[in-house]
């Protein structure tokens, strides 16, 4: 555990903080009910709402596949156009106050400096459990109203000094400000083995409550005994930024919240993942929540299918109530003989088959037509059969754009939280005294996301500004159009708007070398009458 991390205890009213905690979960109740049938439906395994506590968690409630497999592919393919694995996703660069502060030789060095940084972030990433968290934050995103993940250091390990860690947005509850911004992120851990505090916390101080439930711990069901605790992390006003992390623990009936532990970090520990948000609420419905309705439809009609193919490969069957046929001693089994004492006559059958069959091609209309809505609600429209023949490029590119044009709005969102996560990393590194102390902020430093799916909007504007480009040229022809743009600020410009690190980009005096290289050999050239000579001003810059 660092020094910049712990800190003394101050006098904190814990009481106070466990009220907010309780407003901000209280103002969460209503998507309770919305989350418990959205996990029960699509993610039956692993829900958090679910009261059984042993064995298996039941999946009889599931008839149909299509939005589980469906939420997995949007999970995928939002980990793959966001945050590739293994990947040069991010990249740090001087921002634009700093940038007009800094000549071109200073912007160079402090670009190499932020690069070595990137590199060092892109090892964490990499080399951590920062896949398998962020997974599944996108999961709990997509299928419920956020996703949650907590990013401590570990200071036992020096291979991967920061922990990611997704926690459940069931135990999570958000606190706004007056401005609604963020102010505060709860927790409560319902049940965590008090052995095991020390083990999270290695600052943690245990109550005298706890150490004495250690210790008279007995055999049986008091042989491992554990307890609620209650993470509060809030913005400390009037203090630059700076966040409170603290967990408390509230023992007998009326007693004061005890602190076990107190840290005080430069960034927000928690990184939240919100596909979108409601006006005056902290919270908002993901795609998932938005198809609940197409969802549990195709689960009802599918469910109506398979208990309809029951009863036509079992049937059903009448029995007359004469008094000679036996109901108990019937047993309807392959190849099995039923003694009775009549099967006709003018009174009719003894038993007879109860005709079951019906005309399902309405359910499986409306079952095609609501899993369609289901997949391109959760953007699982690939490619089409490549039997239905070969796609043009075009539409391939049209493909990309819509999925880009579909969620633009929650881009951003998404890559705002990804910034956060960077500045938080960088902010644990700094404190190893692994990078620089660096804060992204956007102004002067600012954390680039070079993500495809990030990159979509931009590669839009730069579509527009070389169709542009070749309007001008075919309208003025090349050399008007080169006096009228400034190709050279056009080419930088794309170079941006790409992704292209900065570092690979010539700067002025390079530039105004290869200028006056180009305008000497000119000016040889004129010379030796292979060429008239130009005048300077008409030597176009170089890119």
């Amino acid at each position: 555990m660092t020094t910049a991390q712990t800190k003394t205890k101050p006098a904190i009213d814990g009481a106070m903080l466990m009220k907010r905690a309780e407003d901000a979960f209280t103002l969460k109740t209503p998507w309770q009910a919305v989350l418990r049938e959205m996990f029960a439906l699509t993610m039956a395994a692993r829900n958090p709402y679910d009261t059984q506590k042993t064995g298996l968690v039941s999946l009889n409630s599931q008839f149909d596949a299509t939005a589980p497999m469906s939420l997995f592919k949007a999970t995928n393919r939002l980990m793959s156009e966001l945050v590739p694995a293994d990947q040069n996703w991010l990249e740090l660069d001087v921002g634009p106050v700093l940038a007009n502060k800094l000549s071109d030789q200073q912007k160079q060095q402090y670009r190499q400096l932020l690069t070595a940084t990137t590199n060092i972030a892109h090892t964490v990433f990499d080399g951590s459990n920062f896949i398998n968290a962020q997974w599944e934050a996108f999961m709990e995103m997509l299928g419920g109203i956020m996703g949650c993940m907590l990013v401590l250091e570990d200071p036992d390990d020096d291979l991967a000094p920061v922990n990611f860690e997704c926690v459940s947005q069931k135990e999570v509850a958000i606190e706004l400000d007056g401005k609604g911004k963020i102010c505060g992120v709860y927790r409560r851990r319902d049940a965590i083995k008090i052995r095991n505090i020390t083990t999270v916390w290695a600052d943690a101080k245990l109550p005298k409550d706890l150490q004495d439930q250690l210790k008279n711990a007995k055999g049986g069901k008091n042989s491992d005994p554990s307890c609620e605790l209650t993470e509060a992390t809030y913005r400390i006003p009037k203090s630059g930024g700076k966040w409170a992390y603290i967990v408390l623990y509230k023992g007998g009936k009326g007693s004061d919240p005890a602190q076990l532990v107190y840290r005080e970090y430069d960034e927000n520990p928690w990184i939240i993942y919100q596909w979108s948000r409601m006006p005056n609420s902290p919270y908002g419905p993901g795609p998932g929540i938005l198809l609940l309705p197409a969802i549990r439809m195709v689960n009802k009609v599918r469910q109506m299918i398979v208990m309809n193919a029951a009863l036509a490969l079992a049937g059903m069957y009448l029995a007359k109530d004469d008094g000679v046929l036996n109901i108990d001693g019937i047993q309807i089994v392959q190849g099995g003989i039923i003694p009775v004492a009549s099967t006709g006559g003018t009174s009719g059958a003894s038993l007879a088959p109860l005709p079951t069959g019906r005309d399902f091609n309405l359910a499986q209309i409306i079952l095609k037509e609501e899993q369609d809505v289901i997949r391109a609600g959760l953007f699982d429209n690939g490619l089409p059969d490549p039997s239905e023949g070969v796609r043009s490029p075009t539409e391939i590119l049209e493909r990309v754009r819509e999925l880009a044009q579909d969620v633009g709005g929650a881009i951003g969102r998404l890559t705002r939280a990804l910034v956060d996560l960077v500045n938080r990393v960088l902010g644990i590194l700094a404190r190893r005294g692994l990078v620089p102390k660096i804060n992204i902020d956007q102004f002067n430093y600012k954390a680039v996301i070079k993500s495809p799916l990030a990159r979509a909007q931009q590669l839009q504007e730069v579509q527009t500004a070389l169709q542009f480009w070749q309007m001008a040229v075919s309208i003025v022809g090349p050399a008007v159009a080169a006096m009228l743009v400034d190709v050279e600020q056009m080419v930088q410009w794309i170079s941006e708007r790409m992704g292209i690190s900065q570092s690979l980009m010539r700067d002025d005096a390079d530039k105004a070398q290869i200028q006056n290289t180009i305008a000497q050999l000119a000016g040889s050239a004129a010379k030796l009458g292979q060429i008239p000579q130009a005048p300077p001003s008409a030597i176009p810059a170089a890119a």
